[in-house]
């Protein structure tokens, strides 16, 4: 066998153990003791065109009926995708769809310009448009574009500029504003809405929206709602970043208080939209107009920043949507994204700080050390990305943590190399007579790794702290 095609072999070999090693299968596996870290590369991410969907580019709004197939407001109306196939559903009078919801029976709602209704089915199985506008006064059915909808065990509410609709299925009940309204949220079982220059309102128990009690502590404007997760409710502003809102604090007491996030710089230039979406686990998802989205969780950490340079179709996001399955959507002026969120497999590469071939990977105290044929890198203590770590060069084929010791072989390098603060030095005690191929840990002593060389076979023992061969 010649030298490149044993290379080319060991190449494609190599390829194969580093993902296995990233899949968790025990490939150059940590010792017992060390306990990895929560880590998480760039998800699967599958970004649609209008091209995709032969429909207008720009979407504003998600939801999901309940047989799990996906609906979308498009600027030409309501937009259906089973999987496979995409439908475009326009409306009656041709307007564009800002606002769906699905309600507890899997039956979409759809809010258009001066119209809104509901998604059926006809005895084909085609999709239409049911509309129930015509329960509004007739002096009121000019209110113009459909913003938000949410479904709520009391009806479906439907929110525009100045409106607030409610329908319970027998009538439809109307709230006015004098200023315009910008968000509505249906969290804990309470309806809320934030109106411009007045502030929050809250729906009672008799229909009356009200100021919310010191409302005024709210120096920004809400722009996403979402249930914190113990009674309490996170808000996202601008130009003021989080808030958490306890609705249970005594009425005199200070119930907004500000949550310091590492999403505050993000949010500066990239401008929170709503509505934003609760992920499992304590996480928290946010659309912006220029920055994509930002994953966060309770703490303000920011988990995830996705841009376009992790495959979004644009960098304005309108509206965050999770699906039944867990994946995440995004809707954008120039298209629609699908993120796999929460998969059990993600990856690394150049975006992440690894700009070569990986050859083998391994985890010592816990950090992750990938091989490459550029020197070796490591997990950065975020595990955001891969940082180089100095001290060895070139094409490393073999990396492995054992006896205590993380060390590395490389095509001619001629040694042992091991870390050492932070840092790869040579071991001259182990010299090699030619290239190394390859290296494991070899279950007969779990102070020993075994070396492959062109035509021999090295035994390297760490005995009373130094390396020998």
């Amino acid at each position: 066998m010649t030298r490149r095609k044993r290379n080319d072999q060991l190449t494609s070999l190599s390829r194969v153990i580093s993902l296995v090693t990233v899949l968790g299968f025990g490939v150059s596996a940590a010792p017992a003791h060390a306990q990895p870290r929560l880590e998480a590369g760039l998800p699967f991410v599958t970004a649609f065109t209008w091209s995709d969907y032969d429909a207008s580019p720009e979407n504003w709004t998600i939801t999901q009926d309940g047989r799990g197939v996906m609906y979308f407001g498009n600027l030409g109306g309501v937009l259906e995708f089973d999987g496979a196939s995409w439908r475009l559903l326009p409306l009656p009078n041709r307007s564009n769809v800002r606002a769906l919801t699905t309600d507890a029976e899997g039956r979409v709602w759809v809010g258009g310009e001066d119209t809104f209704g509901y998604i059926d089915h006809d005895t084909s199985g085609s999709t239409m448009f049911v509309p129930i506008v015509e329960h509004v006064a007739p002096d009121l059915r000019d209110f113009g574009i459909v913003y938000q909808s949410v479904a709520t065990p009391d009806g479906v509410f439907f929110l525009t500029d100045y409106h607030l609709f409610r329908w319970d299925g027998a009538r439809i009940t109307d709230w006015t504003f004098e200023n315009e309204s910008l968000i509505v949220a249906f969290i804990d079982s309470a309806i809320f809405v934030y109106v411009f220059n007045e502030g929050l309102y809250q729906l009672d128990e008799n229909d009356n929206l009200a100021l919310v009690p010191g409302q005024d502590q709210l120096d920004a404007t809400a722009y996403a709602m979402l249930p914190y997760g113990d009674g309490r409710i996170l808000i996202g502003t601008r130009p003021a970043g989080f808030w958490l809102y306890d609705p249970s604090a005594p009425i005199n007491a200070t119930r907004f208080t500000r949550l310091e996030t590492e999403a505050e710089p993000i949010m500066d230039v990239g401008r929170i939209y709503l509505p934003g979406a609760v992920l499992p686990g304590g996480r928290f998802v946010f659309g912006t107009r220029a920055e994509g989205v930002v994953v966060m969780d309770r703490t303000g950490r920011v988990l995830q920043h996705l841009t376009t340079e992790a495959g979004l179709a644009g960098p304005s996001v309108g509206y965050v949507f999770v699906d039944a399955s867990g994946d995440l959507w995004l809707a954008h002026r120039r298209g629609l994204t699908r993120v796999q969120i929460d998969a059990p497999l993600s990856y690394f590469d150049a975006r992440s700080g690894l700009p070569v071939q990986t050859n083998a990977m391994t985890r010592h105290n816990g950090t992750l050390y990938a091989a490459t044929m550029d020197g070796v890198y490591a997990l950065s203590d975020d595990d955001r990305a891969f940082t180089r770590v100095p001290g060895i060069a070139g094409q490393i084929v073999g990396i492995e943590s054992v006896g205590g010791d993380l060390v590395a072989i490389g095509q001619g390098l001629e040694t042992l190399y091991r870390l050492a603060d932070d840092r790869f030095a040579r071991v001259d005690a182990v010299p090699f007579a030619d290239n190394e191929w390859a290296m494991t840990r070899w279950s007969g002593d779990a102070n020993a790794v075994l070396v492959g060389r062109e035509d021999a076979l090295d035994l390297v023992q760490r005995i009373d702290g130094q390396w020998r061969v």
